[in-house]
């Protein structure tokens, strides 16, 4: 039974003014339920507004359906921009991250209790303190919101919608739709589905989205079965099957592109010849949300950061820079143990050297090989090979709350501060990190702060949380990487201008306040 968690004054008109000018910036952060027609909607519906004083609000879709209201078939919700819940770092915000990464995964209540170290009673209860909704509710609501997706962009037959939406027969599917939406899934569809190879879904994002610098980054950055085209604004990803039997059929492939009309991203799905692999549909989105950070919200980050004065102008001309993310963190904490000391490109070069002699990336494909085999000094491969021995055994989860995984990196040797913190920031997708060892990041502050130890970075970051990645992302920026990003050779100019005009402008405020002093003195 849903509790509905009470909005304070501020938040509540704020959130009615936005219903009513269909504010595209709260889309995906509240959703609307009307009670006159019983169907709750997305702040950018195109419906005509009724009266404000018959609607509800709800933080989550879950929370709407749960209080009796269907979803709206002209909105779509299931399509709203996701929520980061990157302002809390609780057992709730983890188990949401949880449960949008890896649904395959994480569809019950005992795993995601058992993932978080509670138990089921106390992960209930502050679900329901936070979201005013139980944990089961927002599992099925998830389920229903992929199921309906499937059915509206793809020509996958029930019981393939079924099976890669996560439940467990077609009747309880069909059961769920007839409960919340009032008919049957291929009635809700309007046609008859068949068998496909291939399918495309889209994945929606906030703008302003820059999708080149994001491709930019992971171009190199790539795994030997990743391909960025720049040109094209493609990112692709191969991913062999697990048995001799699924080889022969042939490889799973994703392809995303960018679909900046619509605000979203195009992901293209190939699938293996007998749809075996239609359970890992979900988790293959979630995957692809993390690496191209679709939930961030710009317009929060921008208003954090430009507090700043000196990130204010970099902010400002790159206000749609996001934080990519890692396909596999594993393979994302072998590549920043592999770039300790060295360049970017050699790295990559070493990463390619290792698949091929160990036929992949994977914990056991690693631990197969010996160490000698490593093309890199033999401290580093024992630590690679230390951290692939440790994920098997189950010393190491990826999906570890708090700072249980850092701790974890941290006890191998070989693995400093950096290593663990970049894994956190770019597996882990928490945008609170900071890097503040990192050459390239204190390289950046000395010219733009004029200091660079790491203490004094630090306090200054304070003021930046909860978005320290967002900085280091823009920190990051040299002057080659800013022309390929942009495609524009003068933008670092452009940058450094503001930067010394507003301390400019800083140096004039407060000379002026010295000589007003001095006036009050006299």
């Amino acid at each position: 039974m849903m509790t509905t968690v009470p909005l304070d004054k501020a938040t509540e008109n704020a959130w009615r003014q936005a219903w009513q000018s269909r504010d595209a910036h709260y889309d995906g952060r509240f959703f609307v339920g009307v009670v006159t027609t019983g169907i709750f909607c997305r702040t950018v519906c195109r419906v005509r507004r009724l009266n404000t004083d018959n609607v509800r609000f709800f933080e989550n879709a879950c929370g709407a359906m749960a209080s009796g209201f269907r979803p709206c078939l002209h909105c779509q919700p299931e399509l709203a921009p996701g929520t980061r819940w990157q302002r809390s770092v609780g057992i709730v915000a983890h188990a949401l991250r949880l449960m949008e990464s890896s649904p395959s995964e994480y569809r019950s209540v005992s795993v995601l209790a058992n993932t978080l170290s509670v138990s089921r009673r106390h992960l209930g209860r502050v679900f329901r303190q936070e979201l005013g909704t139980s944990v089961q509710e927002l599992l099925q609501s998830r389920r229903l919101m992929i199921a309906k997706q499937l059915l509206d962009e793809t020509t996958l037959t029930v019981t393939d919608v079924a099976i890669a939406a996560g439940y467990g027969s077609v009747r309880r599917f069909n059961a769920h739709c007839l409960d919340v939406y009032g008919r049957s899934p291929t009635l809700l569809r309007g046609k008859v589905g068949q068998a496909a190879d291939e399918i495309t879904l889209s994945i929606p994002y906030r703008q302003p989205y820059d999708f080149e610098s994001v491709l930019a980054y992971l171009a190199i950055r790539s795994m030997p079965n990743e391909q960025v085209n720049l040109e094209k604004g493609s990112w692709s990803r191969t991913e062999p099957q697990a048995s001799p039997g699924d080889l022969e059929r042939g490889c799973s492939a994703v392809q995303v592109t960018n679909d900046s009309s619509s605000s979203c991203l195009r992901c293209q799905i190939s699938l293996s010849e007998d749809n075996s692999r239609l359970a890992a549909v979900p988790d293959l989105m979630g995957r692809v949300r993390r690496i191209f950070d679709v939930n961030a919200d710009p317009s929060d980050i921008k208003r954090v950061l430009s507090q700043d004065d000196v990130l204010a102008p970099l902010v400002q001309e790159m206000p749609g820079l996001r934080l990519p993310g890692a396909f596999s963190p594993f393979e994302c904490a072998v590549r920043a143990i592999v770039g300790q000391q060295i360049s970017v490109a050699a790295a990559t070069t070493v990463i390619r050297i290792m698949v091929d002699k160990a036929g992949g990336l994977s914990p056991m494909a690693l631990l197969s090989i010996n160490e000698e085999d490593f093309p890199m000094p033999s401290a580093r491969a024992r630590t690679i090979r230390s951290l692939a021995k440790q994920v098997c055994e189950g010393e190491i989860r990826f999906d570890a709350v708090g700072d249980i995984l850092r701790e974890g990196l941290l006890a191998i040797r070989g693995i400093g501060p950096w290593t663990a913190d970049y894994v956190a920031m770019r597996a882990v997708s928490n945008p609170d990190v900071f890097l503040a060892t990192d050459l390239g990041v204190k390289k950046r502050a000395r010219r733009l702060f004029g200091f660079d130890g790491e203490v004094a970075l630090r306090a200054r970051a304070d003021a930046w949380r909860p978005y320290g990645g967002y900085t280091v992302m823009h920190l990051w920026l040299n002057v080659s990487q800013e022309a390929s990003m942009k495609g524009n050779a003068d933008i670092k100019p452009k940058i450094e201008n503001k930067i010394k005009a507003q301390s400019e402008i800083n140096l004039r405020k407060q000379k002026s306040k010295c000589e007003q002093e001095g006036r009050k003195d006299e």
